[in-house]
């Protein structure tokens, strides 16, 4: 059976919130199934743009500053290092907005960058990955995940947030190699199995979390879940519980299980408070219906139902993140507005998932309202 403790936090309260990690920690078996005093443990948290952790799409610097006061009370050194988007600007400049750069001077963490060092590259189960040295180097890890949907994968959680041990921009070849869905959420569960070895516990930010057109666009929810278990799997099941989703439907999570990165729903024992599915919640717009067509069929209904992602002029700041983003060059800047040539447009809505102004917006097509997509 694979554990998850839930525990109700309503608010970034930075003792209610170590009380609630240790409990959890305990009733997974306690802190010495995990650590050893003088381990070097990587805190990874979910830093998916440079924005404040009021936008709740990062993970909250609070639950860090938590994890690092308990390592530390018994002997254990935390480091904390993701490969964000927007790297091209500078890393530094992604922890300083959201709240990494002051918690790591004033914790005296050291900041680990995965855009320097090189990569290593592990073939396994006929997918190349590129991975960050600077994250191999550890041999435990805390994964920390913030509860958000996804256009793509339909949700990030524990799964998801390792995308971020691929540094810069390797991840826009990874979405131009595996362009529809299924594709991609394969992929991703492939990575996660690849380096889960390494993560010794899952801890998610579901205090405030993320609802309709996810990872970074979408509008704050507060969940009012903390989420602790030593398998990524599970809690990404209960992530998808608490959405409303049944598991079959999400391809990420059901890779997962069949690769044995983690145990399915029928051996999940969930510790804690009740598992509460979220009223009404709004779920992230996504084209996986034409995951069960073949790609030729599937290639001619995407002309005709589609998503696919347009400017809002009026939010837009013409940063260009977008246009810098882009896997396929489909897009180019016009008196600095980006355009869209859709021909080339693979819809792996980084330009929407990295927009920093939430100037990206999808619009579906009329087959697409017609069909309730």
């Amino acid at each position: 059976m694979s554990k998850v403790y839930l525990s109700r936090v309503w608010e970034y309260d930075t003792d209610e919130i170590k009380i609630r990690i240790e409990e959890g920690i305990e009733k997974l078996g306690g802190f010495d199934q995990f650590f050893t005093s003088g381990d070097k443990v990587l805190l990874k948290p979910n830093l998916l743009s440079a924005k404040s952790p009021e936008r709740n799409i990062t993970t909250h610097p609070v639950i860090l500053e938590a994890v690092i006061d308990i390592l530390r009370k018994r002997g254990v050194e935390p480091y904390i290092g993701d490969s964000p988007g927007g790297a091209h600007k500078g890393v530094m400049r992604v922890f300083r907005e959201t709240g990494l750069k002051e918690l790591a001077d004033r914790k005296e963490v050291e900041l680990v960058n995965y855009e320097v060092g090189g990569v290593k590259t592990v073939r396994r189960k006929g997918y190349t990955f590129k991975i960050s040295k600077a994250y191999l180097q550890f041999d435990k890890v805390i994964n920390l995940p913030k509860f958000k949907t996804h256009s793509l994968t339909l949700l990030t959680g524990a799964i998801k947030n390792m995308f971020g041990v691929i540094p810069g921009f390797v991840k826009t070849g990874y979405h131009k190699q595996f362009p529809f869905p299924t594709e991609f959420s394969r992929f991703i569960a492939n990575l996660y199995d690849t380096v889960k070895d390494r993560i010794v516990l899952n801890i998610m930010d579901g205090i405030w979390g993320m609802e309709g057109n996810g990872p970074s666009s979408g509008e704050s929810v507060n969940v009012g879940y903390l989420i602790v278990s030593a398998d990524g799997v599970a809690m990404d099941i209960v992530e998808a519980k608490l959405m409303g989703y049944k598991i079959h439907s999400i391809d990420m999570i059901k890779e997962a299980i069949r690769l044995g990165a983690g145990e399915g729903e029928d051996t999940l024992e969930l510790l804690g408070e009740p598992l509460i599915p979220i009223q009404n919640f709004k779920r992230a717009a996504n084209t996986h219906f034409l995951n069960y067509f073949p790609r030729p069929i599937a290639q001619f209904l995407s002309r005709l139902i589609y998503i696919r992602p347009e400017v809002n002029i009026e939010k837009c700041t013409g940063c260009g993140m977008c246009y810098r983003s882009c896997p396929e060059k489909a897009i180019i800047m016009k008196d600095g507005i980006p355009t869209f040539d859709y021909s080339k447009c693979i819809v792996c809505l980084c330009c929407h998932e990295l927009c920093p102004e939430k100037a990206i917006e999808l619009k579906k097509s009329f087959g697409a309202r017609l069909v309730g997509r």
